[in-house]
């Protein structure tokens, strides 16, 4: 895999993210401030926003450090 493929991937999962993590979060926050309390919805948004945030997070991770190591090979 080149750099450029993994700056590619990068930028899908960038536009991935401001479409959707970026939103469920907001909607997080706007719910809980509109309810002033941790109600069962709150608590579901919280972790349908935590299941959809690691999993990015960790591609993110993996893809960042294997165009480190790659960048340093050259």
């Amino acid at each position: 895999m080149t750099v450029e493929e993994i700056d590619r991937k990068l930028l899908k999962l960038r536009k991935f993210a401001n479409f959707v993590i970026t939103p469920l979060f907001v909607v997080l926050i706007a719910t809980y401030f509109i309810q002033k309390a941790a109600t069962p919805l709150v608590i579901i948004l919280a972790v349908i926003c935590l299941l959809t945030y690691l999993p990015y997070g960790a591609v993110v991770c993996y893809y960042v450090f294997k165009r480190r190591k790659l960048t340093k090979e050259k």
